[in-house]
């Protein structure tokens, strides 16, 4: 059972055993179950000893509740209902009831809070507070009869916040079934290698542990006889790689030693860096609960400076994100390995003096970039008191080495130190282990290298080989009974296991299986193309189904989230239930909820087009665009002209009533609204969306509900400060997060889920730990698994790491992810691969000749019931002629071109000194293309443009002021030389494409030595690519036209100073052109599909209207 769960179960418990009815508020409640436990309440001045700071404090000796006086009387009762909490659930001291420090708020902190006595308590204290002032079941059925979040406050005297939160669980989380009553599950005797692991003393252990062979059983097994000899539960520390793994075994080790485990330190290694930090914070020089940065943060802390930092290799004007995320994950890799940035600095150092090619030369060089970075971040982090993930590990593991007294200290705290998933952890975290129990005695790992997945995250396998080498008296044994999978199945992956690169070091692959034989041997089956693979899936599911595997006992696991997206939509459309969130911001009710956000702060209102399609407000797509022009025009905000409807004659009936009623909805909003007091409200105060999208009781209809819900929790964790307002800084956060892909998170499903009748899909990753009946793997074809081994962006410099992890190290993890999909399987293991792709024959995946699996024939295939996605549109007319800069953003994204050049949507204006800096530049590359013919390029007018723009920028004042006007200085001066002189003709061409006209322009034309150069300019760096743009095409075909074939394109860069000339082979030329006519038949067609792109998407000023809904 869900602990927290059980904390709900207790406190209804509770309302029902003191008599408690579903009217009676929260202050008469509260004392009402008080009086029931015996308790007492004794309100006390703020700054009275005996509460110690607190608001609220369990006297458990006295049986007595001190509370702060003069509370408002809903916040006593929850404070009251906290510590009634503690003493329904725990024994032993509490720590009282603290408000969290204002600055960290709902921060990154939240996703690695300790798993420690302290936090486990305080969370589910807070629990049973919520569930017990206003039980869900009853949020739900108070808001089904029409009431809403205010009147259930004002009515029930519970708090507001909490109303909201209560009915966020209670609404969009299925109703769990009862399960009072029942008995824990029985916990097997351990089998001999079990118990001999548990038992083991004396010296550093390291127990192998195979799929299903009770590595947590035994882990927890030894916990309990350390505890039985005597060993105080706050003298041993168990490390997991996961808050839900050390979730589960304090859940286990409860059943199994009660109430004398609470005492115990488990958690992940991040929350235990983060908890030592705390309590010696003076010693680490940050702040008593110190902000913890996540990479998102990190970036929006270092945007301004990069551009700033005299960079060439890493240098990104435009986006300095693109460029920060990779840096980024140097220096986590740096840390991973405990390197600081001195050791950084010199390593780089050194590669460039042994340089002896241009290719070492420049590696060289950009690690000493990222060692530039990596020192200004530090400093940043330092004058914060601030740390990062990273620095959460590195930071008590160093801190052990230097100071012998704070090592003793901490070698002291623990008798006993278990760690699981050790194959899971990365270098620095072995450190950390190394420096907390010195020689080993009394160390105890359980892992196995076949089930390394994280080498992405800086986790190697390779800590299994070394642990003889980190602790040479060290012994190990392991677990070789599989409990799980029938044999044919353990068969199965062990004969893949013996082959694996990791086999050297992993011991023995052979599992026993403890079942007996059930005669289904594991099955692939070998497709048409991809279509007909999904129809074999699916017939195999409900095949299954008949057989009497449940839906929710069988999985569908895939090596990539892209590859999970199209099978869910696959299955669903073939009537198949499916439990997958996937990316948490694609989905379409959270783009909805996006959309209503941007409102707030977008001058341009284009969310306007998504949200006024709702059903309650069914505003005609026209009356939202002229809403949007005339805010153009009259220069007032969207949001603003929505309270000034009625002034709009233009409008139709239908659309102003609509868009009244989304005015009304919005009244009480403002820029520096909270997020996610904003988003609840309008769920469960304002609006129907609830009633109307959120309705339906299909398990899709759950997973659109419970996306919302996640959507909450994501906006409730954005950092309270920071550049500009809640609003802005939680949809930039939000950009940041899925351009870093950071959400990962967010789409793990909630235990509300586990009894819902769907094929669970998930990543093989994600699957870890789980198991199911039945196991399908599809997309098993050459390039999906093994995935391409995509080298980093940042090397680390030579030295850095001790073992070379190249393609043999890429090729092991992608062997360890198919045997953890392969191992997950209890009775059923189905394979799938198309032998064609897109017409085009696909290679299986090469992995699949070590599999002994035979071949099926796929029986009782399930065809489409509904056709793919498409995008119809109303209003698609674009009667204006078209340019080359059309076709290119056709081809880009035919939505954006949509949203951008049909609809005339303006996007999001995006902040920023580097784009202030690049504005300044842009002015006088205006003054360039906007030269007469033949016009003189004046150098002193253009650079009397760039300071009046810059003056108007402000960055004069900024602090990186001298190191902008630096950067953009020389860009000046590129300029002038690439624009300098008489230009020849105009720039201004006109081509044509399928008999329509298409209108070119570059930059500059002038006199070659032979024949005309036509100059493009561009302010940024430019890529390899850049002359392969379908633009570049136009502008081949219309310069030639009209100067001839001689005439000379090239391309100015001015940020690096790189001028590429703009050719094409013949072949490329005529593939480019046939694009091209296809681009402009396709926009005459009005066909706008999206074009999803990681890299483009969280870019786009359109992000989160796209895809707009269906508007015929």
């Amino acid at each position: 059972m869900d602990s927290f769960l059980a904390v709900r179960i207790a406190a209804n418990s509770l309302r029902a055993t003191a008599e408690i009815s579903d009217k009676t508020d929260a202050p008469t409640a509260v004392r009402a179950a008080a009086l029931k436990r015996g308790l007492s309440i004794r309100p006390l001045d703020y700054d009275d000893p005996e509460l110690e700071g607190a608001i609220g404090l369990l006297e458990r000796k006295y049986r007595q509740i001190l509370v702060r006086k003069q509370l408002k009387g809903d916040f006593e009762a929850e404070v009251i209902a906290h510590e009634i909490g503690h003493h329904v659930l725990h024994d032993g001291p509490e720590a009282g009831f603290y408000q969290r420090h204002e600055q960290n708020g709902g921060d990154p902190t939240q996703r690695i809070e300790t798993y420690g006595i302290k936090e486990r308590r305080e969370a589910q204290a807070n629990a049973f507070a919520r569930e017990f002032v206003l039980p869900r079941a009853l949020a739900r059925r108070l808001f089904a009869e029409g009431l809403r979040a205010s009147d259930i406050s004002r009515s029930l005297q519970v708090p507001y916040e909490t109303v909201l939160q209560q009915l966020a669980d209670g609404i969009l989380l299925p109703e769990l079934p009862p399960v009072i009553g029942l008995a824990p599950p029985a916990v097997p005797e351990p089998n001999d290698s079990q118990r001999r692991a548990a038992d083991h003393r004396g010296a550093p252990f390291l127990l192998s542990a195979g799929p299903g062979t009770g590595k947590t059983k035994t882990l927890v097994d030894r916990i309990a006889g350390l505890l039985r000899e005597g060993v105080p539960a706050s003298a041993i520390l168990a490390l997991t790689f996961s808050n839900k793994a050390a979730q589960e075994l304090a859940d286990r080790l409860h059943i199994l030693a009660g109430p004398t485990a609470v005492n115990l330190w488990s958690g992940t290694f991040h929350s235990f860096g983060l908890d030592t930090i705390r309590k010696h914070h003076a010693l680490f020089g940050v702040s008593e609960d110190p902000r913890v940065v996540d990479t998102s943060e990190a970036i929006a802390l270092m945007e301004d400076a990069l551009p700033a930092l005299d960079l060439r290799h890493y240098l990104n004007l435009f986006e300095p994100a693109l460029a920060l995320r990779d840096i980024f994950g140097a220096i986590s890799r740096a840390k991973d390995e405990l390197c600081s940035l001195e050791r950084y600095a010199k390593l780089a150092a050194e590669m460039r003096a042994n340089a002896t090619s241009d290719d070492e030369v420049v590696a060289a060089e950009k690690a000493a970039e990222v060692a530039v970075v990596y020192r200004y971040y530090e400093e940043q982090l330092r004058a914060l008191r601030a740390v990062d993930y990273g620095d959460l590990i590195v930071l008590p593991t160093l801190k052990m080495r230097e100071d012998a007294d704070f090592g003793e200290l901490m070698r002291c705290r623990f008798a006993h130190v278990l760690v699981d998933e050790y194959q899971d952890i990365n270098r620095a975290g072995a450190m950390l282990v190394r420096e907390l129990v010195g020689r080993g005695e009394r160390l105890w790992v359980v892992g196995d290298a076949r089930q390394s997945l994280y080498r992405f995250r800086g986790a190697s396998a390779v800590n299994i080989d070394r642990f003889k080498r980190d602790y040479p008296i060290g012994q190990r044994d392991s677990l070789t009974i599989n409990y799980r999978s029938t044999p044919e199945i353990v068969s199965t992956y062990t004969a893949f296991g013996r082959e694996m690169r990791v086999a050297d070091y992993a011991g023995s692959a052979e599992l026993t299986p403890a079942s007996p034989k059930r005669g289904v041997a594991p099955a692939i089956y070998e497709l048409d193309d991809a279509e007909a693979e999904m129809e074999a899936l699916a017939g195999n599911i409900r095949a299954l189904e008949r057989e009497g595997i449940e839906l929710k006992a069988q999985t569908v696991l895939a090596r990539s989230n892209g590859t999970l997206a199209r099978v869910a939509e696959a299955l669903e459309a073939r009537d198949v239930p499916v439990l997958y969130l996937g990316p948490l911001f694609d989905r379409p009710e959270v783009r909805d909820l996006l959309a209503l956000l941007s409102l707030l702060v977008d001058a341009s209102g284009s969310g306007l087009v998504r949200v006024g399609a709702f059903p309650e407000y069914a505003v005609p797509l026209a009356d939202s665009r002229r809403l949007i022009e005339h805010a153009r025009v009259t220069e007032v905000r969207v949001f603003d002209l929505l309270q000034r409807v009625e002034e709009m004659a233009t409008l139709s009936p239908v659309g102003r009533a609509g868009l009244r009623q989304l005015a009304l909805h919005l009244d009480e909003a403002h820029q520096g609204t909270t997020p996610w007091l904003f988003v609840s409200r309008f769920l469960f105060e304002h609006s129907d969306y609830v009633r109307t999208v959120l309705s339906g009781q299909s398990p899709s209809d759950d997973m659109r509900r419970v996306a919302v819900r996640q959507l909450i929790d994501a906006l409730r964790a954005m950092p309270l400060t920071g550049r500009g307002t809640p609003v802005r800084r939680a949809l930039d956060r939000i950009r940041h997060m899925i351009l870093l892909a950071d959400e990962r998170d967010l789409r793990q499903l909630p235990p509300e889920l586990a009894d819902l009748n769907g094929v669970r899909l998930m990543t093989i990753h994600a699957s870890k730990g789980l198991e199911f009946d039945a196991v399908h793997l599809p997309c098993l074809y050459a390039g999906a698994i093994p995935a391409a081994n995509r080298p980093p962006a940042c090397p680390p410099p030579a030295g850095m790491v001790d073992r070379i992890e190249g393609e043999d190290a890429h090729e092991a993890e992608e062997e360890c992810i198919l045997y953890v999909g392969m191992s997950r399987a209890r009775s059923r293991l189905l394979l799938y691969r198309p032998t064609k792709r897109g017409g085009r024959n696909a290679n299986p995946s090469r992995f699949l000749a070590r599999v002994p699996v035979a071949v099926f024939p796929a029986s009782g295939r399930i065809a489409r019931k509904t056709p793919p996605p498409t995008y119809p549109l109303r209003e698609v007319s674009l009667s204006v002629s078209l340019s080359a800069a059309d076709i290119e953003r056709y081809a880009g994204c035919p939505r954006r071109f949509f949203y951008q050049q049909v609809l005339g949507l303006g996007g999001y204006s995006r902040t920023g000194a580097f784009l202030q800096a690049h504005g300044c530049v842009q002015a006088a590359i205006r003054y360039v293309r906007d030269l007469e013919d033949a016009g003189d390029y004046d150098r002193s007018h253009a650079n009397g443009l760039f300071d009046q723009a810059w003056k108007a920028s402000g960055l004069d004042a900024h602090p990186f002021a001298a190191g902008y006007r630096k950067l953009v200085d020389s860009m000046l001066d590129r300029l002038h030389a690439a624009a300098d002189g008489v230009s020849a003709r105009s720039a201004k061409f006109v081509t044509t494409i399928g008999a329509e006209p298409i209108s070119v322009t570059a930059d500059r034309v002038v006199a070659g030595s032979a024949s005309p150069v036509v100059r493009n300019l561009r302010s940024g760096r430019g890529s390899a690519n850049d002359t392969d743009r379908l633009s570049a095409t136009l502008q081949l075909k219309a310069v030639a036209e009209t100067l001839g074939a001689g005439a000379r394109i090239e391309t100015h860069y001015l940020a690096s100073g790189a001028i590429r000339e703009v050719a094409q082979s013949d072949a490329k030329y005529r593939k480019r052109i046939a694009d091209c006519e296809e681009a402009v038949a396709s926009i005459r067609a009005g066909e706008f599909p999206p074009a999803p792109s990681d890299f483009n998407c969280p870019r786009c000023a359109f992000l989160f209207i796209c895809p707009a809904p269906t508007t015929d």
